[in-house]
């Protein structure tokens, strides 16, 4: 089943009013590449309008994942993490510097721009992962107590109990 055919702007913005979070809050990737193909649609639209303008120096652009607005000679640009991407800090921010020349800043080596999206990705929490461990660990040496304990009880009862096993290297034992 096709649920919209390429380049179709109206069966995207339908197909994007049916996406819905699951059950446990997440989206499935068909649905984040319709997002960010969304975002990338509306970023040209920005752009288009940008180009018309005549302050800064760096052209507004899509990344793939960020519409960067028209950058101003020789400072830093700073645009909030994208809401559409599922797994962003929604409250950092990226950034990127534009050149002196009037040109977006590279990766030395390469012809691609520089963008510092660090504030966007989430941070894993340690220490929920150390209190899990401890709280397994606790766990499993308290199993392994009691049945240690479990076993010394029945053998204690088992040499009380026969006489035949009375003897004083058993008593020494108990």
């Amino acid at each position: 089943m096709k649920l919209f055919t390429r380049g179709s702007p109206l069966s995207l913005n339908l197909y994007l009013w049916n996406c819905e979070l699951d059950s446990d809050g997440t989206i499935t990737i068909e649905e984040q590449i319709v997002l960010v193909m969304k975002a990338k649609m509306q970023c040209e639209l920005n752009i288009t309008a940008q180009l018309q303008e005549g302050e800064g120096n760096c052209f507004p652009e899509w990344d793939g994942i960020i519409c960067w607005p028209r950058g101003t000679v020789g400072k830093m640009s700073a645009v909030p993490c994208p809401p559409y991407v599922y797994d962003f800090n929604h409250k950092g921010v990226a950034f990127r510097h534009c050149t002196p020349n009037g040109t977006w800043d590279s990766i030395h080596g390469s012809n691609k721009t520089w963008a510092n999206y660090s504030d966007c990705f989430l941070q894993p929490d340690i220490n929920i992962g150390k209190q899990e461990f401890f709280e397994s660990l606790y766990i499993l040496y308290t199993v392994g107590y009691s049945i240690s304990f479990g076993s010394l009880a029945v053998a204690i009862l088992i040499i009380g109990y026969f006489r035949r096993l009375h003897c004083t290297r058993n008593y020494i034992h108990l």
